[in-house]
């Protein structure tokens, strides 16, 4: 099946105080099927929101807290249905006891080798499959990180341009 030799990756994030200034990670999709990210209570993490495109800050509960990002597998699956989680990390942290934020980052996706199209039960006459088949290896992220886009128009993501960093909205 797709997920009998998964390919996935950590990564340990450390975003220092930047008085809510820098942007640490530039807004951007996941390349994976989903990422699991612990988080602590610093803020921070900037997140598309798919219902009304409004750029918003993720929660933090308590001292950790745990989100799942879907990421650009998950959307080409649905066929569109269920985009990926288009988001920025920084630390919004300001002042003098400001302290800096840390992620764990959980990269999950399918082999490698997996051929990830959409599937059978997104696809209709009336909505035509948005996507050609494609290895799993070759998915990867969109946005304004990543490999240069001109090698892959996939790469493009608008929603990334819609991002204004949390400081500029005060």
């Amino acid at each position: 099946g797709k997920f009998d030799r998964p390919c996935w990756a950590l990564r340990l994030n450390h975003y220092p105080p930047t008085d809510g200034k820098e942007i640490g990670i530039p807004p951007h999709a996941d390349g994976d099927f989903c990422t699991l990210l612990l988080q602590d209570d610093q803020p921070g993490l900037s997140i598309l929101r798919s219902t009304d495109g409004q750029w918003v800050q993720a929660p933090t509960r308590g001292k950790f807290s745990m989100l799942v990002n879907s990421g650009n597998h998950i959307a080409r699956l649905s066929n569109g249905r269920f985009p990926s989680t288009m988001h920025s990390a920084s630390c919004l942290a300001c002042g003098p006891d400001a302290r800096a934020r840390q992620s764990v980052a959980f990269f999950w996706s399918p082999s490698v080798d997996v051929v990830v199209e959409p599937l059978p039960a997104f696809v209709s006459k009336d909505c035509p499959a948005r996507y050609d088949g494609k290895r799993s290896g070759t998915i990867y992220s969109s946005g304004r990180v990543g490999r240069p886009a001109e090698t892959d128009p996939e790469r493009h993501d608008d929603r990334a341009d819609t991002f204004q960093h949390p400081s500029a909205k005060e």
